[in-house]
């Protein structure tokens, strides 16, 4: 009579007990069939939710708030912890052939942040160089010379042989306007009255 019972119980068990294969590993699971699963683990789910299966994927590519747009790339030396690369990095590489050396950055020559044309970009071996095209394109702009220098006191710009360039600072000023502005400051603060 016991063997009855428990060949009952097994039976019972296989009605309401299926085999399923997981949507994202491929892996077989064994689960209750009235919930129709689709993941044999709730990683498996949640992990099915990220990159190509996700539901904002846009086939890999992104716009950033800064206007850059950025293309899927895991295995690139340059991805972020999302995987994703800048374009004009991507694009610069092709024309070079070869990857950017390190610190090594991509201007864009129209200031178009999403125009990765290869005849838009200039290739920049650091930093300071980047800096230093834009420092020069807004001079130009505004006087029509991209070799002045903007006073740090006055704002105006002048040709840098008429102000004082310090060697470990990128700022440029007029001595007068430097004075000018010393003379306000002790005046206001009281400091530097001899009693």
């Amino acid at each position: 009579m016991t063997q009855n019972i428990f060949a009952v119980r097994i039976a019972h068990k296989q009605s309401k007990w299926g085999d399923y294969i997981c949507g994202f590993c491929g892996g077989k699971f064994e689960q209750y069939k009235y919930r129709n699963p689709t993941y044999c683990s709730k990683s498996c789910k949640g992990r099915s939710r990220f990159g190509e299966n996700g539901t904002n994927w846009k086939g890999g590519i992104k716009i950033t708030i800064d206007g850059y747009k950025r293309i899927r790339k895991t295995e690139h030396p340059r991805s972020d912890n999302n995987g994703y690369v800048l374009e004009s990095v991507l694009v610069a590489e092709k024309a070079l052939y070869k990857p950017l050396p390190l610190g090594a950055e991509v201007h864009h020559i129209n200031k178009i942040k999403h125009d990765n044309r290869p005849e838009n970009l200039v290739i920049c071996q650091n930093s300071s160089y980047h800096s230093t095209l834009h420092r020069r394109e807004r001079a130009y702009k505004v006087c029509g010379y991209a070799h002045w220098r903007k006073c740090c006191y006055c704002k105006q710009y002048d040709d840098p042989q008429n102000m004082y360039i310090p060697p470990s600072t990128s700022g440029a000023y007029h001595r007068e306007c430097m004075n000018k502005y010393c003379q306000k400051y002790y005046k206001k603060t009281g400091e530097g009255n001899d009693k």
